[in-house]
């Protein structure tokens, strides 16, 4: 039950975590929402929290308010990257030889022929579109859905963009460690063996991705990409692959440097992403189960689909990608009875959402929701709409 002085603070648009006259100070273990535990009283304190946020004062809008300076924090250290990659080119091609590009684009081609040839990938989909038929979590949704036939499209460039520039990435991010570290990567299989190491990277791959996960929501110039992959308004193992191209990079980043740095090798990285991304595709199904009690360890359908929830008292829980005890541990996790399924999608009027299956329209629509992050960052960078929230359209 949320209490009237919540109510009101919701209302408002101001914090709900309150200490004297200050607003947004954060008191460990107050409760906001007696059903939502301890999550408000901590996120209430963030920067862009939809669910607090202090008003800015009269004529002063905050231009970089709203978690704009983390981004911009973040966009520069990336950009630092990029320059750093370029200005060591004749360092790093002593550590990007031909044999490391012709091992890479090996891998690359049989990655293609795993999601596209391989009979144990379709084994995997003809088993998940048989679930989602038995047991729909919500009836006329999933893989029979237009918003399917857009993730098709998704799913198809998936394998060029992701499959291929993100992997020489790697191999770039690769390189420029190896010139700052010489020697990375040599030793950590010789300490921890294989399996060792497999599950060291990733138990912690699963941590930063929930980090950055958590991020995309909290940032509004981060959330303007991701909002691309929660436009679906029809669940399926596909919605996986709806993502757009920045988001991956960012994230590919985010989640490649810390694991290189600790010695990983290309091949395990590689196959802790293949493991991620097909669990993923099992986590999107429209599939009707929480898992029981697994569900206190695992992200399940349900779980994220509270995630993807249209519902504002869903919003912004659950940032879990394989393991749900980050969002224990950190107070996200959405403590519902794990028997709702909500609809899903954003409630954006101005997002460019498929409403036909035809193929011309599809590629076209494809188009237009990779430019709408940079048209929508491009608007909201005005004073006027600083001050926005994540999940809130501008008005």
């Amino acid at each position: 039950m949320v209490t009237a002085s919540a109510r009101r603070a919701k209302s408002e648009g101001t914090a709900t975590v309150v200490r004297g006259s200050t607003p947004l100070v954060f008191v460990p273990g107050e409760l906001v929402a007696e059903n939502r535990g301890t999550y408000r009283s901590w996120v209430t304190a963030l920067p862009g929290s939809r669910h607090g946020r202090a008003a800015p004062k009269p004529g002063h809008a905050n231009r970089f308010g709203n978690g704009y300076r983390l981004a911009l924090v973040i966009v520069v250290a990336s950009s630092a990257v990029v320059v750093a990659i370029a200005g060591s080119w004749s360092q790093l091609r002593g550590h990007i030889n031909l044999d490391q590009i012709g091992h890479t684009a090996s891998v690359i081609s049989r990655s293609w022929q795993n999601t596209f040839f391989d009979w144990k990938f379709w084994l995997i989909v003809a088993v998940l579109a048989t679930l989602e038929r038995l047991f729909p979590a919500r009836r006329g949704e999933g893989l029979l859905h237009v918003g399917a036939a857009q993730d098709v499209v998704y799913f198809v460039f998936f394998a060029v963009l992701h499959l291929t520039i993100v992997r020489l990435y790697f191999v770039l991010l690769n390189g420029l460690a190896s010139a700052v570290i010489p020697g990375i990567g040599d030793h950590l299989e010789e300490v921890l063996g294989t399996a060792g190491t497999i599950a060291v990277v990733f138990v912690l791959a699963d941590f930063l991705n929930w980090g950055t996960h958590f991020a995309r929501h909290r940032v509004p110039a981060f959330w303007h990409f991701h909002e691309v992959h929660h436009s679906q308004r029809s669940l399926n193992m596909l919605t996986e692959s709806r993502e757009h191209f920045f988001e991956a990079m960012i994230a590919s980043t985010v989640a490649f440097v810390p694991i290189a740095l600790l010695g990983a090798s290309f091949r395990v990285i590689a196959g802790t992403v293949t493991l991620t991304v097909f669990y993923n595709y099992f986590q999107h199904s429209n599939i009707r189960t929480n898992l029981g009690p697994l569900r206190h360890l695992l992200v399940t359908p349900q779980s994220h689909r509270v995630h993807h929830s249209l519902d504002p008292e869903h919003h912004d829980t659950n940032f879990g990608v394989i393991f749900s005890v980050w969002d224990r541990i950190f107070h996200t996790q959405f403590h519902g009875d794990g028997s709702e399924y909500p609809a899903t999608g954003v409630d954006n009027p101005r997002f460019p959402l498929e409403t036909t299956a035809r193929p011309g329209s599809l590629l076209k629509n494809y188009g237009r929701q990779m430019i709408y992050p940079l048209r929508a960052l491009m608007h909201t960078a005005s004073p006027q709409e600083a001050s926005g929230s994540p999940r809130t359209p501008p008005t």
